[in-house]
């Protein structure tokens, strides 16, 4: 390997996931390799490792800002067990992350907190005084920042209409309150649908 290799995003991110794995001096090996997560032999050859995990890392989407994910946490680095993500989807797939079933699909509860808009922590107390399926909509959503109509996500109009905004993204205008409730849980429910990949 020449000099050029080591100034290059790639090939410190492969370093580094080697270290973790490898070497019993690093601060990460008892996460890693103390665990027994392994890199795949492809990934590790002499001489053709990196060029081998260079050649997946663009086939499967690196772009500068991304990190490389074990989607299953318990799992070896290999190209089927991997993938570019952000550091917030990351921090979502760890060993302790907390999931839920909402309407019936497992999701982690940053994920369910995130499309629901409330306070991750918030929703955390609440569920633990109670099963999410014993909450009601109103206790799964109410939080200090409601709008102006009582209800998370809807602000009520000058026109005494309501309407809805989720995530920056405006839902419509609606006459009554119940309408502008049922807009917005089925747009919650459309994330939670999409997280799961329907």
């Amino acid at each position: 390997m020449t000099n050029k290799w080591l100034e290059q995003p790639l090939y410190k991110k492969w370093l580094n996931m080697r270290q973790r794995c490898n070497n019993p001096k690093s601060t990460y090996y008892k996460y890693y390799g103390g665990r027994g997560i392994r890199v795949c032999d492809e990934w590790s050859l002499r001489g053709k490792g990196y060029k081998n995990f260079y050649a997946w890392a663009i086939e499967n989407g690196y772009k500068k800002g991304l990190t490389l994910d074990r989607i299953d946490v318990n799992g070896n680095y290999e190209p089927n067990n991997c993938r570019w993500v952000t550091m917030k989807e990351q921090s979502i797939n760890k060993r302790n992350t907390y999931y839920v079933i909402y309407n019936g699909v497992k999701i982690p509860l940053k994920i369910l907190a995130d499309v629901l808009g409330v306070n991750y922590f918030t929703l955390h107390s609440r569920l633990k005084k109670n099963t999410i399926e014993n909450c009601s909509q109103k206790e799964l959503y109410s939080t200090k920042k409601v709008a102006n109509s009582g209800e998370r996500h809807i602000t009520k109009t000058k026109q005494n209409h309501y309407a809805v905004r989720i995530k920056g993204r405006w839902l419509g205008t609606y006459k009554t309150l119940d309408e502008a409730i049922k807009v917005r849980d089925n747009a919650c429910d459309l994330c939670v649908k999409l997280y799961k990949g329907e």
